[in-house]
């Protein structure tokens, strides 16, 4: 609707400029030019003025009129695009195509209340004539508008396909955040570090997106690796009763605990756990965190070591010595010094 406004704007300064071409070059104005530069004809020019004000005198009701109707109808298209948005949520669970829907009947009003307004200054040939060239303009402004059409258009297979909703968390274009508004040109998310993001419909619509709050069980992952000499059993285990013991980690789906590699100093060993994200009190992310924890207070308990990197120096000429020195000075200063 906002380019149908911007349309509209464009033809009426086109007429208005045309209009004011043709007064320029209209011989009635040539001859108040001509008045006025002959002083004799003082008593014409203001009896040339007293009439066009007059005509101004005549004209003012339907100007307050029209003044009038623009304010009604605005304030009407504001009272039923919030009154539709409002009854249609609450009868829908969606939040996306009510507000849609509510700003599109919004500027219709208007639009409508501009056109009734136009015919009451008299500008009633106008109005036809935009109407009547809405269809030919229609493809030059598409053209010009070409991604803004696309935008707005994106906005509406938004509205209706529905592949997410107001205050679902999703990721598009690599910014990952809560979606907080979708208008006729973009969408608004707010990212996890506070940050407002405007991203247009379309790139949405031509991207993948992904939705983590459609499905309310989602899967985590972590790896945590042990030495070369523990009984991996033992271990599995272990991460086995931390996962049972946690009651925001689910049953079903099982979690998988699974020996996944041998490490530089270590084997690793991937867990995968679920959470509802529906039913959890804390954040999914925290999840993840207190299993951590937890997983290395239980292999502190049972004994069970997370080894460091290991580095290992191999000499390939065994029998060249160790090329080693030590300053006994340093030492002696150190000792001092404590």
């Amino acid at each position: 609707m906002q380019y149908a406004i911007f349309f509209l704007y464009t033809k009426l300064t086109a007429f208005f400029t045309q209009k004011f071409v043709f007064m320029l070059f209209n011989p009635a104005f040539i001859k108040i030019l001509s008045f006025i530069q002959d002083e004799k004809n003082d008593e014409d020019v203001t009896t040339l003025i007293s009439g066009y004000w007059d005509r101004f005198l005549e004209l003012l009701p339907q100007i307050i009129i029209a003044i009038l109707v623009i304010i009604i109808f605005f304030i009407l298209a504001g009272y039923a695009g919030r009154s539709l948005k409002r009854n249609l949520l609450k009868r829908m669970d969606d939040q996306l195509l009510p507000v849609f829907l509510g700003k599109i009947l919004r500027w219709t009003i208007v639009i409508i209340g501009l056109f009734v307004a136009m015919n009451i200054l008299g500008f009633g040939g106008v109005a036809s004539g935009l109407i009547a060239g809405l269809g030919a303009s229609a493809l030059i402004v598409g053209f010009a508008f070409k991604d803004i059409g696309e935008n707005f258009l994106s906005g509406m297979i938004l509205a209706f396909n529905r592949p997410f909703d107001i205050g679902d968390v999703i990721v598009s274009q690599d910014y990952m955040g809560t979606v907080e508004e979708v208008d006729m040109r973009m969408t608004t998310i707010k990212t996890f570090d506070g940050n407002h993001v405007f991203i247009p419909n379309s790139m949405i619509i031509k991207n993948p997106l992904i939705n983590y709050t459609r499905a309310s069980t989602r899967r985590h992952e972590f790896i945590v690796g042990v030495e070369y000499a523990t009984d991996l059993g033992r271990a599995v285990q272990a991460i086995s009763e931390v996962i049972r013991d946690n009651k925001n980690a689910l049953d079903e789906p099982p979690p998988d605990i699974l020996v996944e590699e041998f490490g530089a100093s270590s084997i690793n060993i991937k867990v995968r756990f679920w959470v509802d994200n529906d039913v959890i009190e804390r954040s999914q992310f925290d999840v993840k965190s207190d299993l951590i924890r937890e997983v290395k207070q239980k292999f502190d308990k049972e004994g069970i070591d997370i080894p460091f990197d290991i580095l290992q120096l191999q000499i390939h000429d065994k029998n060249e010595p160790i090329p080693l020195t030590v300053d006994k000075n340093d030492k002696t200063e150190n000792k001092e010094s404590k």
